[in-house]
């Protein structure tokens, strides 16, 4: 397989994942990323936001060259999520579901 058509097939495929995880996060908590200036206090504490958005902007700009690439955005989005919120929130909430759901494991 040509190196464009191994991009293009893992661009389809992280697609695909990114929906499947999008569809679970069913209000899109986790969609965009936090705008400091709204959230006091966010950007001392989270030092690399990430979120659905900027992934389906990374997939679309062919700016993961591996699955785990992907993974390792997927989770920092969810322990995001986690450290800057209380346990009884909703976004810690869904991002602990979304970790259980996808395979992933809090670091």
């Amino acid at each position: 397989m040509s190196g464009d058509a191994a991009a293009a097939m893992l661009r389809l495929r992280l697609l695909q994942y990114l929906a499947r995880i999008r569809r679970d996060d069913c209000y899109g908590l986790l969609n965009d990323e936090v705008n400091p200036e709204e959230v006091p206090g966010y950007a001392d504490v989270i030092k690399q936001p990430m979120a659905w958005e900027t992934m389906h902007k990374k997939i679309l700009a062919n700016e993961y060259d591996s699955i785990g690439a992907f993974e390792a955005d997927f989770r920092l989005t969810c322990d995001n999520a986690m450290t800057f919120n209380a346990a009884d929130t909703p976004w810690h909430e869904v991002a602990t579901a979304l970790l259980k759901a996808h395979g992933g494991s809090r670091r």
